[in-house]
């Protein structure tokens, strides 16, 4: 979630966790009964390219592997998700707001 400004927070019971995501003002980017937002619809298009299969109910990512994951196996869907959230940040506007930042402090 570090890596992630999209990501709220996050919780976790054994294997199964869920992520809740951000805009960049901190708020929900949207609420159960909304349709989704279009940033939403490009990070579940990623999530598909990177070959990835979960549970989706906006504005939470749930994260659940099969129980007998080997630890390679769940490095490696991280690393997947990792790329995901990077198009969620986007889609957000985050990277957006860091390259304003840097151009500001130059």
């Amino acid at each position: 979630a570090d890596k992630h400004p999209c990501i709220k927070q996050y919780r976790a019971i054994g294997l199964f966790g869920c992520l809740d995501v951000q805009d960049v003002s901190g708020n929900n980017p949207k609420l159960q009964h909304e349709a989704a937002h279009d940033a939403f619809l490009l990070y579940k298009k990623a999530y598909h390219d990177n070959g990835l299969v979960g549970l989706h109910r906006y504005p939470h990512i749930h994260c659940a592997p099969p129980l007998i994951i080997e630890e390679e196996e769940l490095s490696d869907g991280f690393d997947r998700l990792d790329r995901c959230l990077d198009v969620l940040d986007d889609a957000l506007g985050y990277h957006v707001l860091d390259s304003e930042d840097a151009v500001a402090s130059s």
